[in-house]
């Protein structure tokens, strides 16, 4: 498992947290999306196993991970956001933070 994918893997844990006015249906979160003027449950909806979301009102809120959820919802890129997902909610050892540290230098060069 790479860091990408430990990141999200991480993240399905706390799907909830970053939206929490939503409420599960059937193994999926539908939630209000925070980043357009949404006032009802039912458009947004993510998979709680895969992390995979999409908002039906919204072209651009469409993703097939929590790393990608994240990154939206902060405006961050997926590797910010992925690193970011390890640094708050995983514990890295020297070695896997060196790594994901270097993933990000690596990335923006």
């Amino acid at each position: 498992m790479n860091l990408y994918e430990r990141a999200a893997s991480v993240g399905l844990n706390h799907i909830k947290s970053w939206l929490p006015d939503g409420e599960e249906e059937n193994g999926q979160w539908s939630a209000t999306n925070p980043l357009r003027n949404d006032t009802h449950k039912g458009s947004f909806k993510i998979n709680l196993s895969t992390g995979a979301f999409n908002d039906y009102a919204d072209d651009e809120m469409v993703g097939r991970d929590a790393v990608t959820l994240y990154a939206k919802l902060n405006g961050l890129s997926n590797f910010e956001a992925a690193k970011q997902i390890l640094e708050k909610y995983d514990r890295l050892t020297p070695e896997l933070k060196r790594r994901a540290e270097n993933m990000i230098i690596g990335a923006t060069k």
